[in-house]
């Protein structure tokens, strides 16, 4: 959304700053403070659920997708399955281009879930992971861009069906 509103040069800064919100906190907590087991779930999901629910904003901010991704990264000394949703996105993005964006980040996030469980053996970092993406994937499915989801691979592209099955369009 930034990159659409203000241009590439500023739609980009502003992404790294909302990367950086999260990723700071949760890293020097991971890193300095040595936070593991039970309260790695808060404290991976506090930025995230921060940049969501700003109070600032009237309890209305943004879906939280940059936010999640610092706040994985920063989980990177204890767990590498943070790359997760980054590929599922990329492949979301690139090979089987799914619209419109909430679409796809809905749909790279339920993949990736499927994944964690059986690829990360820690049950905490499994929980922060869970934790974090609930918040963005409640505030993707609450707040869904305009356009209906479709997918196109390669030349073809699949629309989803209708909502609602028994309505026609004229």
């Amino acid at each position: 959304n930034a990159v659409r509103a203000s241009g590439v040069g500023l739609g980009l800064l502003c992404i790294l700053l909302d990367i950086l919100k999260a990723f700071v906190p949760v890293y020097l907590a991971v890193t300095y403070a040595g936070i593991r087991g039970f309260w790695l779930a808060p404290v991976a999901a506090a930025p995230v659920f921060g940049h969501a629910f700003s109070p600032f904003l009237k309890f209305r901010g943004g879906k939280s997708v940059a936010a999640f991704y610092g706040a994985l990264l920063a989980l990177w000394p204890v767990s590498r399955v943070v790359l997760l949703p980054a590929a599922a996105m990329i492949v979301f993005k690139f090979l089987i281009v799914l619209r419109p964006d909430s679409f796809c980040v809905s749909m790279s996030l339920l993949v990736s879930c499927c994944a964690l469980f059986f690829l990360e053996p820690d049950s905490f970092s499994r929980a922060a992971f869970l934790l974090a993406q609930a918040v963005v994937f409640y505030r993707t499915v609450r707040c869904p861009d305009e356009g209906r989801p479709c997918a196109r691979v390669g030349r073809r592209t699949f629309p989803a069906p209708d909502a609602r099955p028994g309505l026609r369009r004229l």
